[in-house]
């Protein structure tokens, strides 16, 4: 691939971010003069967040346990796909444990924010 086609897909996809950039800034736009318009706007917008963000929270617990029940399948699934040898394999089998507890301690620190919750 010459150099001439790098720099068209680097084009193409700095394009493409621009683009997605654009249209989150045109949509927050479009919130926040719903928010300086009607106050009722507002109010059932931050309900259907509320509750999408309830849901959300058990639906990233069913996917982090179903990573971990399908972790051998999804290992085998990725080394095919990304050529690792057998011993990377088996490491990276060796690793459903640890990979479990980081995502715990990530999820109860930062998303639930436990200790802040427990020192206000």
């Amino acid at each position: 691939m010459g150099k001439q086609a790098k720099t068209t897909i680097y084009l193409k996809k700095a394009l493409f971010s621009l683009g997605v950039i654009s249209i989150g800034i045109i949509v927050l736009l479009v919130i926040l003069y719903a928010a300086v318009k009607s106050d009722h706007i507002v109010t059932q917008i931050l309900n259907y967040v509320n509750d999408i963000s309830s849901i959300a929270r058990y639906l990233r617990w069913l996917v982090v346990g179903a990573i971990i029940i399908f972790w051998d399948e999804i290992v085998d699934y990725v080394s095919i796909a990304k050529g690792l040898e057998e011993e990377q394999k088996q490491r990276a089998k060796s690793m459903r444990w640890h990979v479990l507890f980081a995502v715990l301690a990530f999820e109860i620190l930062v998303v639930e924010a436990l200790p802040a919750k427990f020192m206000s």
